[in-house]
C-alpha cells in the first residue's frame, strides 16, 4: 500500500522507486514507526476481500494504529492477542471545554468568556446538550450561532446546515425553492441549485445503509 499509494506517486523513474522503496524497508527495520490505517472498515483488499493489511515479520518495530466501527472488531478479523490497547470512542469528553476553545478562534478573547456562558445557556435553553456529544454536530452548532443563526434542536435542521455549507463550497450558485419539499429547506440557497445532485447521493446512501452485505452499508447517524 505504502508503495503503490506514496512512492510510486511520488518518483517517476523505477530507478528511484527501487531506491526509494529499499530505503523504506531499511528505515522500518531500524526505527520505531506508526503506521495509521484508518477506516478499516472501508478497506476492501486484493480480490475484493476485506482481509487486514499486514507487514512483513522484519518490521517488529512498527507500531499499528487502526480505526474502525465496532463492528468490524467483533467479526473477528483481527488477533485479538497481538492487541496491546483497545479503546473505544463514544463523543466529546467535555463538550463546553472544546466549545470553548474553537470559540477562541472566531472572537476577540476580551469577549470569549461572556460569549462562551450566552452559548452554555442557548444550549440549555434549546435543549441541545445530547448534540453536543458528536463533533461534527457540536462545531455546527457553535458556528451556526456565532453567525446569529439560531437552532431549535431540530437534527433536520441541522443537517440542512451542514448541506447548505457543503454545497456552498462546491458551486456558488444561489437560489431558494419556490416550493420547497421540506419544510427545513426554506430560506436555503445552495441546495435547490444542486438539488439533483442531491437527490442522487441521498438514493445512494438510502440503498448503501439499508444493504444486506454490512461491509456496503454507510454508518448515516
Amino acid at each position: 500500500m505504502i508503495k503503490e499509494q506514496i512512492i510510486d506517486s511520488i518518483h517517476s523513474s523505477e530507478e528511484d522507486r527501487k531506491k526509494a522503496y529499499t530505503l523504506l524497508n531499511e528505515i522500518m527495520k531500524r526505527e520505531l514507526c506508526l503506521i495509521l490505517l484508518d477506516g478499516l472498515d472501508e478497506w476492501t483488499g486484493p480480490g475484493g476481500g476485506y482481509n487486514l493489511p499486514t507487514l512483513v515479520t522484519s518490521h517488529r518495530q512498527c507500531v499499528i494504529l487502526i480505526t474502525t466501527r465496532p463492528w468490524k472488531v467483533a467479526e473477528g478479523t483481527f488477533n485479538h492477542s497481538e492487541m496491546q490497547t483497545l479503546l473505544q470512542l463514544e463523543g466529546v469528553n467535555d463538550p463546553f471545554e472544546l466549545s470553548r476553545n474553537l470559540l477562541s478562534l472566531m472572537i476577540d478573547r476580551k469577549e470569549l468568556s461572556a460569549k462562551h456562558l450566552l452559548f452554555k445557556r442557548y444550549v440549555s435553553e434549546k435543549k441541545l446538550n445530547d448534540l453536543l456529544l458528536s463533533p461534527m454536530m457540536l462545531s455546527v452548532i457553535l458556528c451556526s450561532y456565532a453567525e446569529g443563526i439560531t437552532l431549535k434542536g431540530s437534527k433536520c435542521e441541522i443537517y440542512c446546515i451542514i448541506l447548505e455549507s457543503l454545497l456552498k463550497k462546491a458551486n456558488s450558485k444561489i437560489s431558494e425553492f419556490q416550493h420547497p419539499p421540506f419544510p427545513c429547506f426554506t430560506g436555503t440557497q445552495y441546495i435547490h441549485p444542486n438539488i439533483e445532485h442531491l437527490n442522487r447521493l441521498a438514493e445512494a446512501a438510502f440503498h448503501l445503509l439499508f444493504s444486506n452485505t454490512r461491509e456496503n452499508r454507510l454508518c448515516l447517524v
